[in-house]
């Protein structure tokens, strides 16, 4: 039955909801018996993704290339995300887990510049407080490479335009 096994809900649908084991195994079960099941604490996770993706208008130093390389080296010598070798050894065991080494990627371009996505999987179980924090760190820490490069964020221009009822200022 449906209580041999945790996981966490990935899909509600009209009959069935999917369920991702903790091996990674996706089962689809009836709604029915979701009633029955217990309900999956999702603090227990035994990895978390940083994700975070931007636009960046322009580079001073270096190429789109060697930026991202260097975002996803500063990204792996992080001690709590999970390196390439570690994810190597975590499929050796679990070949259907689905994590990754940190990566970042050029995605195209947007109105606002060069858009890059940044994933990092931290390999541990992580209160979601501490998550924040830790996600917080990593980013800072991608932020300073981007400063290092002479990187502009592109964000959208907002205008404010104050107005006085007396049309005086």
């Amino acid at each position: 039955g449906s209580d041999k096994f945790r996981g966490s809900v990935r899909k509600v649908g009209l009959a069935y909801s999917q369920i991702l084991k903790d091996d990674g195994e996706l089962l689809l079960v009836p709604n029915a018996e979701m009633l029955k099941a217990p309900t999956v604490n999702r603090s227990r996770r035994k990895f978390r993704v940083i994700r975070s993706s931007f636009p960046v208008a322009s580079i001073k130093k270096g190429t789109y290339d060697s930026l991202c390389e260097e975002i996803g080296e500063v990204l792996s010598r992080h001690p709590r995300i999970l390196s390439e070798e570690k994810v190597r050894q975590l499929k050796l065991k679990n070949p259907t887990l689905r994590v990754f080494a940190a990566q970042c990627h050029f995605s195209g371009y947007g109105h606002q510049g060069a858009k890059l996505d940044v994933h990092a999987y931290v390999g541990d179980e992580i209160e979601h407080n501490e998550f924040m924090e830790l996600q917080s760190e990593v980013l800072l820490s991608v932020n300073r490479v981007l400063e290092e490069h002479g990187a502009e964020i592109g964000f959208q221009a907002h205008h404010m335009m104050r107005l006085s009822e007396s049309g005086e200022d």
